[in-house]
């Protein structure tokens, strides 16, 4: 690796803080043509999480909302709400908006489909609103992200 003004200054300014670079680790890049850092995938102007990041979350969240699992659907989203703050808020920061809509909508979806006992279908959307999940204290992605990002 090449040794830049911006490599020295950042090796001085890390060193500084007792930290050092890890070699093995560490790349000189465009940003245009993307890197993965601290979980997330930053490209240009984007900024999400990295691929198997959001496939963890997924596989958690299909973890916590297993239909046949022996509990009540207010003790299900209980026990999911740390998870979905955690990982939301820490996400948050990115360019997720469409990503967050879209999860919100497939984890409404596993929850329905505990109360039916199969997939939720449209019919089952109707019958159990968003509110309704709300109502049970069902934390948003979307709004998660619009709280973190509002001024105080």
């Amino acid at each position: 690796m090449g040794s830049t003004a911006a490599d020295q200054l950042t090796r001085r300014i890390l060193a500084g803080m007792g930290l050092q670079v890890a070699e093995a680790k560490t790349d000189i890049c465009w940003v245009g043509d993307g890197f993965e850092f601290l979980g997330f995938r930053i490209t240009g102007r984007s900024v999400q999480p990295r691929p198997a990041a959001l496939e963890r979350f997924k596989n958690r969240v299909r973890a916590a909302t297993r239909r046949q699992a022996p509990m009540s659907l207010a003790r299900m989203i209980e026990n999911l709400n740390p998870l979905l703050r955690g990982w939301g808020s820490y996400f948050a920061v990115g360019t997720v908006a469409h990503l967050y809509v879209d999860l919100d909508k497939w984890i409404r979806t596993r929850l329905r489909s505990k109360v039916r006992g199969s997939k939720a279908r449209q019919i089952s959307n109707r019958k159990m609103p968003n509110r309704v999940l709300a109502g049970y204290g069902l934390v948003s992605l979307v709004e998660l992200r619009q709280a973190r990002l509002s001024p105080a």
